[in-house]
């Protein structure tokens, strides 16, 4: 898990721990950008496939780490791992 403290860090726990239930999916590794946004890498139960997923800092209570985004599919564990490292040196304007 990434370094995040109080409601930030529950906020996150929650979200993953629902998300791999729903989702059928195990947390592989997690990497945080400059912005505070999480990007994680996760492997499908069913399948030798792995997923990039991402989820927002808005600065907002409610909004903040409130479900996953901008999910890359059909990934081998090396290009999820390339895919999870363009996703933290992208520059968001």
């Amino acid at each position: 898990m990434p370094t995040l403290t109080g409601n930030r860090y529950e906020q996150l726990k929650k979200l993953i721990n629902r998300k791999e239930k729903e989702l059928g999916a195990s947390l592989v590794q997690t990497s945080t950008d400059t912005n505070g946004n999480v990007h994680l890498l996760m492997k499908k139960r069913d399948s030798p496939f792995y997923i990039v997923w991402s989820t927002f800092n808005t600065g907002e209570h409610q909004t903040t780490y409130s479900d996953f985004y901008k999910g890359r599919y059909y990934l081998t564990y090396q290009s999820g791992r390339q895919e999870l490292a363009r996703r933290c040196r992208e520059k968001k304007s």
